[in-house]
């Protein structure tokens, strides 16, 4: 982690709506409303700092295929996943992949692999997830 630089500010999530069959589509806007990415988002969550001085939301493209956005608007990694979700305290994200949940950290890389049918946001250095053996147990932030 980079100490004492500045996070920019987030880009905005602003819907377009169109003619059929494209409907309402996000574009990202920076605070002055210039262009940060056209509309060919379907989804944006809330930007977070990524730990190294810059952005990151989860988002999906226009087909549902969810992944990470930087603070540019910039795909991290292209998306494939099933949902993302936004980022807990802990600094981590819940993915679905192939029906089964984990955690990514604001590189937008796996640090909990998907292999539970139910998770929840850390809260105090736990979360709550389940799998088909275990109904309902608590993990730690370095996985289980």
């Amino acid at each position: 982690m980079t100490p004492h630089r500045p996070v920019p500010s987030a880009p905005y999530a602003v819907p377009v709506t169109g003619r059929e069959p494209f409907g309402t589509r996000l574009a990202l806007v920076d605070p002055e409303g210039a262009l940060v990415r056209a509309p060919e988002l379907g989804a944006v969550g809330p930007f977070h700092p990524d730990g190294d001085g810059g952005l990151v939301a989860p988002a999906a493209d226009l087909a549902g295929r969810w992944g990470y956005l930087d603070g540019r608007g910039r795909w991290l990694d292209a998306p494939g996943l099933e949902w993302t979700g936004a980022f807990d305290g802990a600094g981590l994200s819940r993915f679905r992949r192939a029906g089964l949940f984990g955690y990514a950290d604001a590189s937008g890389a796996p640090v909990v692999p998907a292999r539970f049918t139910g998770a929840e946001e850390f809260h105090h250095g736990l979360a709550a997830v389940r799998t088909e053996a275990a109904p309902a147990t608590r993990i730690p932030r370095a996985g289980w």
